[in-house]
């Protein structure tokens, strides 16, 4: 019985602390004419039961010379030299944000791809992260529905 409490105990705690506080929803593919801009919204709810200050961090998977891409978080917009955003947007307990925005353009060709990840997480706990991949599709293909 002592181990079936201890293994109850154990699971529950790895539950709680493993536990995103964040969901992001949004494209992960945009279209668009990268010598004029793509541009990806992003909606991040926090699921948790407490306000939250929440921080972006991007990492760049794939992207053309010369392309250029910034975002936008916590109320202003960054260069392409920022990964981590200094500012955060707080969004309380069930609550969304709907002001991210990442921008992509690559005024040298007009047929190119870009993928950059997103990651959201309390500014006290990195560890809580929660990412997206987003693909910047300049290639002229379109989804058929």
């Amino acid at each position: 019985m002592k181990r079936i409490i201890l293994l109850s105990a154990i699971i529950f705690q790895a539950c709680v602390l493993n536990a995103q506080s964040l969901v992001i929803t949004g494209d992960t593919i945009v279209y668009g004419d990268p010598t004029i801009e793509i541009i990806s919204h992003l909606t991040v709810r926090n699921i948790s039961s407490q306000s939250l200050d929440v921080i972006c961090e991007k990492n760049v998977i794939n992207q053309p010379q010369g392309a250029d891409n910034y975002f936008c978080w916590g109320g202003s917009c960054y260069s392409s030299s920022t990964i981590i955003s200094p500012d955060f947007t707080a969004i309380d307990a069930g609550q969304s944000s709907t002001e991210f925005q990442a921008h992509f353009s690559s005024f040298n060709d007009h047929v190119c791809t870009a993928v950059i990840e997103y990651c959201f997480y309390p500014n006290i706990d990195p560890l809580d992260a929660t990412c997206l991949t987003v693909t910047y599709d300049g290639t002229g293909a379109t989804i058929i529905q």
